[in-house]
Formats: C-alpha cells, structure tokens, sequence
C-alpha cells in the first residue's frame, strides 16, 4: 500500500508538469542585474513555492486518512493499556507500601530489644552484679515476613529448687533473678525456659 501511495504522487500528471515546468524556469533564469530582471526572478520563486506547496496538499490528499487511522491506532492502545498500567502502579505502590511496613516494624523492633537490654543491666547494677564482666545481651528479631506471624522469645523464671538458691538472691525479686540468668549466668536451683509468643502489630 505505501509503494502506492509514493507512486501515485510522484506519477501524478499535474504534479509532474507543474514541477517541470518550475525547474524549466528556475533553471531558464539569468542572475538579476535590473529592476525587470529582479520581478522576473521573484515570479519563479513565486511559482516554486506554489509548486511545493500544490504537492504538499497532494500529500496530505493521500497521507489524510492515514493521519487519521494512526490517531484512531493510538487511541485504542491507550485504552487498551489504560487499566494495565493502572493495575501496574497500584503493585508498585503496594509493594512500596509493605517495604515500608517491614522497616517500620524492624525498627520497633530493635527499640524494644535496646529497651529491655537496658532494663536487664540496670536490673544487674541494683543486684550488684559486675556488669563489666557480663557478656552484652544480643537480641536477634526475627524480620517479619508476610506469611508468617511474628513472635518473640519472652524468658520465663523457674525456680525448681527454692533450697538450692544463694543467699544473696534471697532478697532480690524475681525480676533481678531473671535478668541475672538473661545475662548468661548460672544459679543452681533456677533456669529459664523460653516461650513463643504473638506479638501484636500495630493497627
């Protein structure tokens, strides 16, 4: 169809007798030296520019409903694109979204853990523990993921043998006890045991 068109307007009749005859004149014309010579040469330029401009308008003549299939083309692939780059960015957006959450999330986590590693060593110093010589509570949390529901690990104080215990635990409560045996120290007649438990998110 376009070797068609391209030869429909470079065979047309008028077109190609007007544009002979412009070139003929344009190449039939001496140098202006006066005022006739100087109207002579503006009536070529006059009439090559009307040349271009009668091909231009045949151009148009052909390329017009082609002009109008491609705007017809573009408008339906933008309506049949429209909901798919819609849905496209509502992803983007939601994944955004979540990475965010879990940052959030992470970051309040660590604030907890540096919370409740600051409770343990002020637990030690009021139970006169060297904290000096205790090796740094390291809380691991675990990174939330969205198909499992996040827990902790909470240490629960068992005292198995209340006979078994130093002296000078005996008026400490259990509190500094725990956190005692948090620290990685051993006290004969307690333990921990650990539990699972759900922690709740924020709404």
């Amino acid at each position: 169809m376009s070797a068609e068109l391209i030869l429909s307007l470079s065979s047309d009749v008028f077109i190609v007798d007007k544009r002979a005859h412009a070139l003929a004149m344009a190449e039939a014309l001496e140098p202006p030296t006066d005022k006739p010579t100087v109207e002579r040469a503006l009536n070529v330029r006059t009439e090559l520019l009307n040349t271009v401009q009668q091909i231009e308008a045949r151009r148009k003549e052909l390329t017009g409903p082609l002009d109008d299939l491609k705007k017809a083309l573009i408008g339906k692939e933008r309506e049949l694109c429209a909901q798919l780059s819609e849905y496209a960015s509502d992803i983007e957006g939601a994944v955004g979204q979540y990475h965010a959450q879990i940052q959030a999330e992470n970051a309040r986590r660590e604030a907890i853990a540096r919370v409740e590693a600051e409770a343990i060593r002020k637990a030690e110093v009021a139970a006169g523990l060297d904290v000096r010589a205790t090796p740094a509570l390291v809380v691991h949390q675990p990174v939330l993921d969205v198909a499992v529901i996040p827990t902790r690990k909470v240490a629960r104080l068992v005292v198995s043998d209340p006979t078994k215990i130093p002296r000078n635990f005996f008026d400490l409560n259990e509190t500094k006890l725990k956190a005692f045996l948090v620290a990685g120290n051993t006290v004969e007649g307690a333990h921990l045991e650990h539990d699972q438990k759900i922690t709740k998110g924020r709404g």
